[in-house]
């Protein structure tokens, strides 16, 4: 429960900010062990989903339902229930300046410091870098619907043999805000920052399999993550949206 703590629309994570940042300037430096950072990022993925991401919006009615007693008022009764598609008029959240501005911020005071430390990874603990990737990484997928793709030129890969196919399509307005750090791609940033953290591992710390391991994964979220699809949608609305 404690990584689902924050999972909640933008509206309510801006109108209690100091209460949000508060909470992950409290757990994000924890690292006592793997389980206590995955939880401690898994807030700032939440936060920055909530933040970054295009989703439906809570049902004006639920909240009001949610203070009835059970008598009055029974979830369960409510399931499957359809809705005239000419007459609904579904809510979403799409981000505003103001979601970029407070993500930009986690970015610059919680991911960034993180990559400035994998810049230098000599001498550096075992537990402490995989601190580092793992929030570095939840950032990334928490905030992917929001960072532009890689710059530079498209190269073609249909022909090339993959294990799985990746289809992530994001719907998203052309006008709605993107996320960059002065002016600077987000995942390209972090893209040449693992390339360094990849040849010093291979080339001093080839049996910390974990840590390269986590290095690939990210690479992968890189690349693949364009940000929530239909699946994704459905779990992070699941919480808070009701028609």
């Amino acid at each position: 429960m404690a990584d689902r703590v924050l999972k909640a629309p933008s509206q309510y994570l801006l109108e209690n900010w100091d209460e949000v940042r508060g909470l992950l300037e409290i757990v994000l430096p924890l690292k006592k062990c793997t389980l206590a950072t995955e939880k401690a990022t898994a807030i700032l993925e939440s936060v920055l989903e909530g933040l970054c991401s295009i989703y439906l919006l809570e049902s004006p009615t639920r909240r009001a339902n949610a203070d009835k007693s059970m008598e009055e008022d029974l979830a369960i009764r409510h399931w499957s229930a359809t809705v005239d598609k000419k007459t609904w008029q579904p809510q979403w959240h799409v981000p505003s300046q103001e979601d970029i501005d407070k993500a930009a911020e986690l970015f610059r005071d919680f991911v960034m410091p993180q990559l400035q430390a994998l810049a230098s990874p000599q001498g550096m603990e075992k537990k402490d870098m995989m601190h580092h990737i793992l929030l570095v990484r939840n950032a990334v997928l928490g905030a992917s619907a929001s960072l532009p793709f890689f710059e530079g030129p498209n190269y073609c890969l249909e022909d090339s043999p993959s294990l799985a196919a990746i289809d992530h399509p994001v719907a998203r307005p052309v006008n709605a805000p993107v996320l960059t750090l002065d002016g600077k791609n987000v995942r390209d940033i972090v893209l040449d920052n693992m390339k360094t953290l990849l040849d010093y591992l291979f080339e001093h710390c080839e049996d910390d399999v974990k840590s390269i391991q986590q290095v690939v994964v990210l690479l992968n979220t890189l690349a693949s993550c364009r940000g929530l699809n239909s699946v994704g949608i459905f779990l992070f609305s699941f919480s808070f949206v009701s028609v």
